[in-house]
């Protein structure tokens, strides 16, 4: 069975799961430690507004996934496991498809075993008192990070999308980096020059001056440029900072910048 027949395997077996005794059973359980989910009738219930992408009820959606992350914390963890793998089902599934076929000598099983297991790591060590907001981005975001630097170190570099194999010199940040800046770029924030400027000094470590020198410009032509670029990363994600605060009713102070990117991230790829 490759990784995709195991993907549907798997959703098929959780959805029949949730119409399960066991389901209820810990259905039951749940509802007295997560006030909201006495909003619904059922786990399958529960599930199925975590995956409407049309709900904008995030506090919601946060509350219960927190719910079932303490759950697998605190007790015995195949049932609260085999829920959360459930609940971010489709997430997961994206990473699978999004690395799939792309990393030498890997076979798809193995690639989605590896995601589902960094997934259940992630989860059993998430901090719920520091990252109460954004679980499921959260929760994927670090799956992602831990896969990858998995299959960095046991299967090399990965292939292009269109089959050229990536430099040896694409690091792992490279990799995390370049969908943000190609959103940036996106945004108008950037321009693609800016954005190599970035991705060259900042990530891959080259030095300002070499990059300088290979592109024929002054030193300080590129210093200010790049500093330029840089403040209007960090002018935009203040702004971010404060759409989110305002959307989700928190502290300004108590939103990263970070999580202002992720959620720039998002609105991108879903244009």
């Amino acid at each position: 069975m490759d990784g995709r027949e195991l993907n549907r395997s798997l959703t098929a077996a959780f959805h029949s799961w949730l119409g399960g005794q066991e389901a209820h059973i810990l259905y039951d359980s749940l509802k007295g430690t997560s006030e909201v989910l006495t909003r619904f009738s059922s786990l399958e219930e529960a599930v199925r507004f975590l995956h409407d992408r049309t709900s904008g009820d995030y506090p919601a959606k946060d509350a219960i996934l927190r719910g079932f992350v303490e759950t697998y914390q605190r007790t015995n963890p195949h049932r609260p496991g085999l829920l959360l793998l459930g609940a971010l089902g489709p997430g997961l599934s994206h990473l699978f498809h999004q690395h799939a076929g792309r990393w030498p000598n890997l076979e798809d099983a193995e690639l989605w075993a590896q995601i589902t297991a960094s997934f259940l790591e992630v989860a059993a060590s998430y901090n719920l008192v520091r990252r109460p907001h954004r679980v499921a981005k959260n929760l994927l975001l670090d799956t992602l990070r831990r896969t990858l630097r998995w299959l960095h170190a046991h299967h090399g570099q990965a292939k292009a999308l269109g089959g050229r194999r990536v430099s040896v010199d694409v690091t792992i940040e490279m990799i995390e980096a370049m969908p943000y800046l190609q959103a940036l770029v996106r945004r108008g924030v950037l321009d693609d020059e800016d954005a190599a400027i970035l991705l060259a000094t900042r990530i891959v470590g080259e030095r300002l001056p070499t990059v300088a020198r290979q592109r024929g410009a002054s030193y300080e032509a590129l210093r200010k440029r790049r500093q330029r670029a840089e403040r209007a990363i960090w002018d935009y994600l203040q702004v971010g900072v404060s759409r989110v605060a305002r959307r989700d009713g928190l502290d300004p102070r108590s939103v990263s910048p970070a999580e202002a990117l992720e959620e720039m991230l998002r609105d991108v790829t879903q244009k």
